[in-house]
């Protein structure tokens, strides 16, 4: 994907056939957005949720009065798209998480 970043999905798949020299296994997600997201919100620090309280206040997705936990699990769904690929494309929910935290 590095090597051909606007490649198509059907494209990428398409070389990776021809690397592999037959046809892709499927891969089968092992979990789904909300509960990763639960995962996440379970199972980080308190450092880690300051430090991801500080990157949601950033990101101007914190409101007022709802409360640092909200506001973080907020700024978290602020990248469905990229937890949801991640999950098909077979990652698990702590690789996810450490994703995440690493941003």
């Amino acid at each position: 994907m590095n090597d051909n970043p606007n490649a198509t999905p059907e494209e990428l798949e398409a070389g990776a056939r021809q690397a592999g020299g037959g046809t892709a296994e499927p891969i089968t997600p092992q979990t789904n957005f909300p509960d990763t997201v639960g995962h996440v919100m379970n199972t980080i620090t308190d450092e880690e949720m300051d430090n991801l309280f500080r990157k949601a206040k950033t990101a101007g997705v914190t409101k007022l009065l709802r409360g640092k936990r909200n506001d973080v699990q907020a700024y978290i769904e602020t990248f469905q798209s990229q937890i949801e690929e991640a999950i098909n494309q077979g990652y698990s929910k702590e690789e996810i998480k450490a994703f995440i935290l690493s941003l």
